[in-house]
């Protein structure tokens, strides 16, 4: 399956921007890249992001800061589904 579009990537974004500014809160910076289809955990989005956001309107972000995270959690299910092919030999 084919990574989404930048352009699709923007509407799920979107769909989190609650105050209808151009921005997602911190702390749904996992939950929009769940929405594109990855499955990153806690600690995965804390590393992407280079830190944890803990209380809700601690941060505000926008699509172009929140893109290289999500790209970052991309290349970790890469790397973790080449890691898991290997444990297996496939």
């Amino acid at each position: 399956m084919a990574p989404p579009s930048q352009d699709v990537l923007k509407e799920i974004f979107n769909l989190y921007d609650e105050e209808l500014d151009g921005k997602i809160d911190g702390t749904q910076v996992g939950d929009v890249a769940r929405a594109a289809g990855l499955k990153p955990t806690q600690a995965m989005v804390t590393k992407a992001a280079g830190q944890e956001f803990k209380r809700k309107g601690e941060k505000r972000l926008t699509f172009e800061e929140w893109l290289p995270m999500y790209e970052q959690l991309a290349k970790e299910k890469v790397r973790y589904f080449k890691h898991l092919a290997c444990a297996f030999n496939l």
